[in-house]
């Protein structure tokens, strides 16, 4: 789900989409956002790397991005699946 999230956060932010989108300026915010990396798998999945590592780059936890990210949580809950919400758990 955190995979999910982020992703949702980035397109938001993609002038490309054409959301225009304000957030504040926060420089922890700014610095969380460009501290996180992912990267697609073979299937297509994309991973978000684990919040620990972020965590040892920044020596906090990148609480602003992750704040900001939860706000994209799906309202219709059946579009996600049981599976997609507990991956974070695995």
């Amino acid at each position: 789900m955190r995979a999910y999230l982020y992703w949702c956060l980035r397109d938001w932010l993609n002038p490309k989409n054409g959301f225009n989108p304000a957030i504040p300026p926060c420089d922890k915010l700014t610095e969380e956002a460009t501290e996180t990396h992912w990267k697609f798998q073979s299937n297509g999945d994309i991973i978000i790397e684990p919040k620990k590592d972020i965590q040892e780059r920044l020596k906090r936890s990148p609480d602003y991005m992750d704040a900001l990210a939860n706000t994209f949580y799906p309202r219709d809950y059946n579009a996600v699946s049981d599976e997609m919400l507990l991956e974070d758990f695995w």
